[in-house]
This record gives structure tokens, C-alpha cells and sequence, in this order.
């Protein structure tokens, strides 16, 4: 049998940045993807150039999702 510390379904940008992240932290991943390969559809972002952020995200858009505007602000500084 073998063994990993975490498994991960879906191997889309969010699963490859979880596998990662968790590779960093020195555990043994997997992911489990149900296409043909890992990350597949990130190849449609930014118009074919795989743009997953963008670093010069300013102010007003740091709070388009959220009440509360110091929540997206606080994700990106910690993500860096």
C-alpha cells in the first residue's frame, strides 16, 4: 500500500498551489486529477499566457469581492 500525507483531488491552479504549499512543508503529496493532465485549464487563463495573479493589484480592486476591505490585502501580503 502506499502511503502519502496528503492526497489531493483536482490538480487545477488551487491543488497545484495546495501541493506545493504542502511539499514546503515537507510532506508527501499526491494529487488526484480526473483529465488527461495536471493543470490543464490553467493553459486558458490570460488568454493562452497562464496568468494566475498579478502583482500590481492595487487598492480598490484588493476589496471587489468583499465587505470587508482589508481581507484580500491581508491574503496577498501573506501569500508573497
Amino acid at each position: 500500500m502506499i502511503h502519502h500525507d496528503l492526497i489531493i483531488v483536482g490538480g487545477g491552479a488551487s491543488g497545484l498551489v495546495a501541493a506545493i504549499t504542502a511539499k514546503d512543508f515537507g510532506l508527501d503529496v499526491a494529487i488526484v486529477e480526473g483529465t488527461d493532465r495536471i493543470g490543464k485549464k490553467i493553459l486558458t487563463t490570460g488568454n493562452g499566457r497562464c496568468n494566475i495573479s498579478n502583482r500590481t493589484i492595487s487598492f480598490p480592486f484588493l476589496s471587489y469581492h468583499s465587505e470587508n476591505t482589508g481581507f484580500f490585502s491581508n491574503v496577498l501580503s501573506n501569500f508573497d
